[in-house]
């Protein structure tokens, strides 16, 4: 299938100055407006709402408008529908959307003539329910109700669009995360360790990502109280690096607990790689991950990570070598996984220098962006 007079429409799910994991999306979208306009394509995006675009986003050759994507029976769809017609888009490229919507046998009834669907959702590995069925049986009850091409960002969310979901194999692929390298340095170390007030002495521990409950920074509120009853001898100090609806939350119950010297909720950081480096070990409490770049980061930082052996985190951690698994939200477990590694710094500095290594030659950036690229021009202007 060849396309060559049609446009490109990249689909913001987020305000255009939302944080967190989204510069990887960006990332992407750079890349598709690189091969579309290679290809005498223009490249459209949306997002729900314009504030400040991103730097490198108003840099490039992409056209932004302020859209919402529409749902099935949404009062939008009329304006989404002009727009797609009005900018002769035949490319739709999501992340994260529904696998089954009727939404893409409309969009394919005015002239879309591929969807693409990035999936970096965790989900959940259950048994096929009757209404997962229901979705099996609608794809091939209707081809136009699905994607055209889904991308899996691990091996675990490959398998759940084939074995959950139900997808055809021949229209999921599997393009692992790549992240930016974090450059170490003892001088950066030196630096933050001055700035939060730490000694050299002190054993930091870190995590990172959205301040809400589902990230379980609860859990880890708690898991740092055990650890200062537990060991009062040692200097734990714990910070979570990230902005969310919660944070309030968390900073109140670190007050009302008198942790505010042994656990910071620092909010939105924009020198998280700096941060990380004044670190000693990460804790992550996720119940589920599709590919976690927060991990990714600990690790190429130079971090052991101790985190659940759940969804893509099994792709990314070496139980033993990278980092240790606890038993999801087991305190007990992760006390004793935590404890073996606090005891013996030699043995978390040799973790954390296999763990940056694996990340540099297993998660490259660079690597996931030319394989990205490849997926693109081949099945779509191959």
């Amino acid at each position: 299938m060849k396309h060559r007079n049609g446009n490109v429409l990249l689909v913001a799910n987020y305000e255009s100055d939302v944080g967190y994991a989204w510069w990887l999306m960006e990332n992407f979208w750079i890349q598709f407006s690189i091969i579309a306009f290679n290809h005498n394509m223009e490249t459209y995006l949306i997002y729900p709402k314009i504030n400040k675009l991103p730097k490198h986003i108003h840099e490039s050759n992409i056209n932004c408008s302020e859209l919402t994507f529409p749902t099935y029976r949404s009062h939008s769809w009329n304006d989404f529908e002009r727009f797609i017609k009005k900018n002769s888009i035949e490319i739709v490229y999501l992340s994260d959307r529904p696998y089954i919507s009727n939404v893409y046998n409309k969009l394919h009834k005015i002239g879309v003539k591929y969807i693409i669907n990035h999936d970096h959702s965790p989900g959940t590995k259950t048994t096929k329910s009757q209404i997962i069925k229901f979705f099996r049986q609608n794809i091939y009850r209707n081809k136009q109700s699905h994607c055209d091409c889904y991308i899996a960002v691990s091996n675990y969310v490959y398998n759940k669009l084939i074995n959950i979901v139900g997808l055809d194999p021949k229209i999921c692929h599997v393009i692992v995360n790549g992240i930016y390298p974090v450059t170490r340095s003892k001088s950066v170390r030196k630096k933050i360790r001055d700035e939060l007030n730490f000694t050299s002495d002190d054993i930091v521990v870190v995590t990172t990502g959205r301040a809400c409950y589902y990230k379980g920074i609860d859990f880890l509120i708690e898991f740092a109280g055990l650890t200062r009853s537990k060991m009062p001898n040692i200097e734990f100090k714990f910070i979570h690096c990230g902005g969310g609806p919660d944070l309030d939350d968390f900073r109140k119950r670190i007050q009302n607990n008198n942790m505010h010297n042994y656990f910071r909720c620092l909010g939105h950081c924009s020198n998280v790689g700096d941060i990380l480096q004044g670190a000693d070990l990460a804790i992550h409490a996720s119940p589920a991950e599709a590919c976690s770049l927060a991990i990714l980061e600990y690790m190429s930082a130079g971090l052991p990570v101790l985190a659940p052996p759940v969804g893509g985190n099994l792709e990314q951690i070496i139980d033993g070598k990278t980092g240790l698994f606890y038993k999801y939200r087991d305190i007990d477990d992760l006390y004793n996984k935590f404890c073996v590694l606090v005891s013996d710094r030699q043995l978390m500095e040799k973790m954390g220098n296999q763990a940056s290594m694996h990340v540099a030659s297993h998660f490259n950036l660079s690597t996931m962006n030319s394989k990205f690229c490849e997926l693109i021009k081949s099945v779509i202007f191959s």
